[in-house]
Parts: structure tokens; C-alpha cells; sequence
């Protein structure tokens, strides 16, 4: 009698839960850091509210749901004195334990369970971002920096002028 009832008790919770939700999570620790250390950063979500501000390196707790089948997305924005600031794109993607409702979870973990949790989406768990020269010039401290093109920040390069050689 035991294992009947076992049984069915584990079949009803495979019915009503979704898989990524029972071996999964919806809210993933990210490692962020940066080169050089100790640069200032702050986290926006898609809606562009900060969610978070801090130091690198250090651990943060991001959820991947935004809505109902919708990943959250979030940006960046790192600082540092010396450097250039960088801001870097920080999108969900499908998590893998998803397709198994396939198997366990059914329709209402694929289409209910798993897509009201966030637990259809992962987020990658390291951010490591290396800062670029910072290349603006001063009237008060006017030097020549000779770097390599992928050093250059992108709203620099429209400034760039070409030497003949």
C-alpha cells in the first residue's frame, strides 16, 4: 500500500510541477569582475530601474524572469578612474532543464509552471569585463596615447583620423 501511494503522490507532483523548476532556479548567482579590480558598477534591468551597485569583484543574486515567457535582461554600467566606462548586456537564454517537461513535466510544467517561475531561463554566472584605456584629453594634461584599435571605445571611433604613411 505504501508504494502505491507513494507513487502516486510522486506522479501528481511530476504532473504539476514544471522540470527546470524542480532541479533548477530562477534566481542565479553571477560573478562579476573586471581589469582592473575595484571598478565602480550598477546593475539596470530591462525596465532600466537599478537594481543593484557595488564593487568589482563580487557575487549578486539576479532573477531571470521578467514576465510570463519573458527572460529578464540587464546591463552593466562599469567605471573606473584612468579608464573608459563600459556598459555590457547581460540577456537570459533557455535553460536546458526546460525540455525536460517534455518527459516529467508535462504541458502544465511547459506552458504554466516553468514559464511563471523564470525557471525556463538561466543566466550565464560569470561577467568579467576588462576596461578600456581611457582616451579623452585634457587642456590640462595633454599627452599622446598610442593604443591598439579593440582599446578604443566605440564612441570614439567616429573621431579616429587616418595617417598616410
Amino acid at each position: 500500500m505504501k508504494k502505491i501511494v507513494s507513487t502516486i503522490f510522486l506522479s501528481v507532483m511530476l504532473l504539476f510541477a514544471g522540470c527546470a523548476s524542480i532541479v533548477s532556479k530562477s534566481n542565479w548567482p553571477v560573478n562579476v569582475s573586471s581589469n582592473p579590480e575595484g571598478a565602480e558598477f550598477y546593475i539596470t534591468n530591462s525596465y532600466g530601474t537599478k537594481i543593484y551597485s557595488g564593487k568589482t569583484p563580487t557575487n549578486v543574486f539576479l532573477d531571470s524572469k521578467k514576465g510570463y515567457f519573458k527572460g529578464e535582461k540587464y546591463k552593466l554600467h562599469f567605471a573606473k578612474d584612468g579608464y573608459g566606462s563600459l556598459i555590457y548586456e547581460l540577456n537570459t537564454g533557455l535553460n536546458g532543464w526546460y525540455i525536460g517537461n517534455i518527459v516529467f513535466g508535462g504541458l502544465i510544467g511547459f506552458l504554466i509552471v516553468d514559464p511563471l517561475t523564470g525557471a525556463m531561463y538561466k543566466l550565464d554566472d560569470q561577467v568579467n569585463v576588462t576596461l578600456p584605456a581611457d582616451l579623452s584629453l585634457s587642456t590640462e594634461n595633454s599627452e599622446l596615447r598610442i593604443v591598439t584599435l579593440d582599446k578604443v571605445p566605440e564612441n570614439l571611433k567616429d573621431q579616429l583620423i587616418a595617417l598616410q604613411l
